[in-house]
């Protein structure tokens, strides 16, 4: 069997699950799994919060390595659960290796979830979590237009390089300001409401608990250079998220 076809499958395997949200572990574990298949017991893989390895040792060829910095973060478990299926499907022998490479570029092709659909769940999920806070009717209103406003944002965002910290900032300000133009448009009396309690539902949404998550248990399994580097993550991220929401809060003096 071709090593480095079955290094890339590993690789684009990899890049898939850890650029959408999948733990460290679970990285590893399926980039192994279609390693597996070249019947050599001398296969390694290894995944870091930006970077991936695979290796495999052949009697023919000697032993081979490859490595791929891994640079986009989005959350997107569908596709992890359809890698994860596929290396299994793989391993058991139901397809080939040409099948697994032919349907790994599917995965990466597949569209995200529609624009409309993205923003009405930023609404909804903010709407929500401002109704669980105790929040009023009009509360939850001004975060669900917050929250639209918001996803349309991030949508726009993602089109764009940019330092992975700056939607995080640009989602405060945005919740924030959002949240006062919708009480004021409408009349809403801002003191007997709870302005804080929409926000709070707006940046929620935003907050990076997947990206913590994932850190501490990466830490507690012992991949401790990974599981640093994502709590770092999401706490730039949190901390980003609260000095956008500062400067609205401080020019309406809340």
């Amino acid at each position: 069997m071709n090593s480095d076809r079955l290094l890339k499958l590993a690789l684009d395997a990899g890049e898939i699950m850890l650029a959408n949200g999948a733990e460290t572990p679970r990285v590893e574990d399926t980039m192994e799994r279609i390693l597996s298949i070249g019947g050599s017991m001398e296969i390694s893989a290894n995944a870091m919060n930006t970077l991936l390895v695979a290796s495999i040792h052949s009697e023919q060829t000697g032993s081979h390595a490859l490595s791929r910095a891994v640079r986009s973060r989005d959350y997107n478990f569908e596709k992890i659960a359809h890698v994860n299926s596929l290396s299994r499907a793989l391993v058991s022998g139901k397809i080939t290796l040409e099948q697994a490479e032919e349907e790994i570029e599917k995965i990466h092709h597949e569209p995200y979830f529609p624009l409309p659909l993205v923003a009405l769940s930023y609404g909804v999920g903010s709407w929500a979590i401002t109704l669980v806070f105790g929040g009023s009717n009009w509360d939850g209103a001004a975060a669900f237009f917050s929250g639209i406003l918001i996803g349309l944002m991030f949508a726009g965002l993602a089109r764009w390089k940019k330092p992975y910290f700056l939607s995080s900032f640009l989602g405060g300000i945005l919740a924030g300001f959002c949240a006062m133009l919708f009480y004021r448009t409408f009349g809403v009396d801002v003191e007997s409401n709870h302005y804080s309690l929409a926000t709070i539902g707006c940046i929620m949404p935003l907050l990076p608990g997947v990206t913590m998550t994932n850190g501490i248990r990466d830490v507690l399994e012992g991949n401790f250079i990974s599981g640093s580097a994502k709590m770092m993550e999401a706490l730039l991220t949190a901390v980003s998220t609260a000095c956008g929401m500062a400067i609205p809060l401080s020019i309406f003096h809340f």
